[in-house]
């Protein structure tokens, strides 16, 4: 009776396992690098974010609150400090208010809404996952999916090496997900705002 407990609780713990990967990789924050720093601004301060933007946060008195981050399918962006926030169907200017509120609430955050510059990024793919060199680029057209694995530099070591997930933001604001074959990447046009994840060998056994 004992290994039948046992082996339960083992195929409970897999399946728990297998939903929480099937959700998709863990979406990154980072700091602000050159890339983004010098990319154009969407400059309508009422565009409604939505799934697939690039946000980025800043504040004049506290930079560690500087970052970016991409606006995930359930509506959320992940910031420093503040965590997962829900920005899609917000304006800029009313994400910005709300975030304004969630800073007070930092410990040592003393500025307010007009302390912090909101913007959503434009002209820029994301590259992570098992890669030496992760983060923003610049877009260009012309650029591959496979160029877009060169500039992240050489796969690590624990990298799937046949498949590449990509989620790209679709025209109604809702994302195109897969996996692609490495071969194929060559043939594939990158597009504004795609973010590409080298997938970690037991993460897609898992998904």
């Amino acid at each position: 009776m004992k290994w039948l407990v046992v082996m339960c609780c083992l195929a409970a713990l897999l399946l728990g396992a297998c939903v929480q990967k099937a959700k998709g990789p863990e979406e990154p924050v980072f700091a602000p690098n050159d890339a983004v720093i010098a990319a154009a601004s969407v400059e309508d301060e009422g565009y409604v974010i939505t799934v697939g933007d690039f946000v980025a946060v800043s504040s004049a008195s506290r930079p560690t609150v500087d970052s970016v981050g991409r606006v995930q399918d359930d509506g959320t962006v992940p910031l420093n400090e503040v965590g997962y926030v829900r920005a899609a169907g917000s304006s800029i200017t009313q994400f910005a208010e709300t975030l304004g509120t969630l800073y007070k609430e930092v410990p040592g955050y003393e500025g307010g809404v007009a302390d912090l510059v909101v913007e959503v990024k434009l002209g820029l793919y994301l590259v992570t996952g098992e890669v030496t060199s992760s983060g923003f680029r610049t877009y260009e057209e012309g650029l591959t999916l496979y160029d877009a694995m060169m500039s992240a530099g050489k796969l690590t070591g624990r990298a799937l090496e046949d498949r590449v997930f990509l989620s790209r933001k679709g025209v109604d604001g809702r994302e195109i997900i897969r996996y692609s074959k490495l071969e194929q990447l060559k043939e594939l046009a990158l597009k504004e705002n795609d973010w590409i994840v080298v997938p970690h060998k037991v993460d897609f056994i898992l998904h």
